[in-house]
């Protein structure tokens, strides 16, 4: 029974286990992805109007997304990527502000910090040369 148990990818970073299996990964991205976006902020299917895409599939970086880039059969080392650093950066930031952050302000200071990080990293990819 214990061996059926899951442990939840952040529970396993936090633990410093590094057994976090790659499907464990991609479904705490799609739940965590799909709860950011408002469902009038999900992009639409192309072939349904009505339905509205969730998850990893929203950003376009599902295994089909990313086999569209040339990625599909490293989509398990992405999705690790992504979600060690995110949970690493995020609980870094978090502690500074726990301990030297404002009462109240906290969450401000957590914003700010995440806008910062956000156009870092955009800023960070090279504009591609057309030849």
């Amino acid at each position: 029974e214990e061996a059926d148990k899951q442990v939840s990818p952040v529970a396993a970073l936090r633990n410093q286990s590094t057994d976090v299996r790659a499907p464990v990964v991609e479904n705490w991205l799609n739940e965590a992805l799909t709860r950011c976006l408002k469902p009038e902020e999900r992009p639409q299917a192309r072939r349904d109007d009505v339905k509205r895409l969730i998850g990893l599939d929203a950003f376009l970086v599902s295994p089909s997304g990313l086999s569209t880039v040339g990625l599909r059969e490293k989509a398990a080392d992405v999705y690790k990527i992504i979600f060690v650093h995110t949970i690493g950066v995020y609980q870094s930031l978090q502690q500074v502000v726990d301990v030297y952050g404002m009462p109240g302000a906290r969450q401000v200071a957590m914003e700010r910090l995440w806008k910062v990080m956000v156009t870092l990293v955009q800023s960070m990819q090279p504009d591609e040369q057309v030849e």
